[in-house]
């Protein structure tokens, strides 16, 4: 009978082996991106829409890539013309222009666990003119740029996910104002630290624009070098509101489980410590074969 109930608990030890199904590994993924500008003005009924995003690039993984864009310039705007007998006598407006965009997105996932992305803009002029008088300019903003380029990373370092961003605005100016008066040269700003903010009433511009999200197993992470906000920028009652971001890159990692550190294997004894070991054992079990010949001498 006990032979029986050794083998039914072998085979149900079997049985148990057979059917458990290791949990599957986690996937790691990784994705980034990156655009040269995008915007979304509204000047009253009209609406300057570059919501896509010029020049993007994008990328995901696991496989991994090295994905750019190249756009040779950008010219867009929108405006709003009052006329009197056919000739145009008030005029509202915003444009955007640029040189060069070049957009980048990598990740080495699976080789690595990293994600990056960066957007440069050459020559970046953005013109904000909310009252233009029979052709002249008696109320405008123009903002204006050599170069501007902005870089996002994650990746995986000693302390788990991390990520960072990075933001260059070279000869940053603004000018306009009444009359063409005004002229603001920001160029000191060129490596602005994250989220500087340069508030002008109804327009606000904010350099290097950063935020990150990161859980246990994710991270996200985004850059803006500059974006631009009008809100009830009125004169005349031409009303101009919306967004422009120039030089967006981002990255992101998920599904991301830290390895298992594992305590060093216990070390293989040597050849002279097994001769002891079995020497010992040897011994106890003559000792033990021993006593139980003095007691059955001893019982007879």
């Amino acid at each position: 009978m006990p032979t029986k109930q050794n083998a039914i608990y072998a085979l149900t030890f079997i049985g148990a082996l057979v059917a458990y199904t290791a949990p599957a590994a986690a996937v790691v993924t990784s994705s980034s991106s990156a655009y040269g500008v995008k915007a979304n003005v509204n000047v009253l009924a009209n609406v300057l829409d570059l919501k896509a995003g010029i020049g993007s690039t994008s990328g995901s993984a696991p496989g991994a890539y090295d994905k750019s864009n190249t756009v040779a310039k950008v010219t867009a705007g929108t405006n709003l013309t009052t006329r009197v007998f056919g000739v145009p006598v008030v005029n509202a407006k915003v444009g955007i222009g640029t040189g060069v965009i070049t957009t980048r997105a990598k990740s080495d996932v699976p080789n690595a666990v990293n994600a990056s992305a960066s957007a440069t803009v050459d020559n970046l002029g953005v013109n904000f003119t909310p009252l233009n008088l029979l052709g002249l300019d008696l109320v405008s903003l123009n903002v204006g740029a050599r170069a501007i380029t902005s870089t996002t990373q994650v990746g995986v370092g000693p302390d788990g996910l991390w990520g960072s961003g990075s933001s260059d605005l070279a000869g940053l100016n603004i000018t306009g104002g009444l009359l063409g008066l005004l002229k603001l040269d920001f160029s000191a700003l060129a490596h602005a630290g994250p989220n500087t903010a340069i508030n002008l009433g109804a327009i606000s511009l904010i350099l290097n624009e950063q935020q990150q999200t990161i859980t246990d197993d994710s991270i996200s992470f985004f850059t803006n070098a500059l974006r631009i906000t009008l809100t009830d920028y009125a004169l005349n009652g031409h009303l101009l509101n919306g967004n422009i971001i120039v030089g967006h890159s981002e990255a992101r990692i998920s599904g991301y489980v830290p390895p298992v550190v594992t305590p060093p294997a216990a070390a293989v004894p040597e050849p002279a410590t097994w001769a002891m070991m079995i020497l010992g054992f040897g011994m106890v079990g003559f000792g033990a074969r021993q006593r139980r010949s003095r007691m059955a001498r001893v019982t007879a």
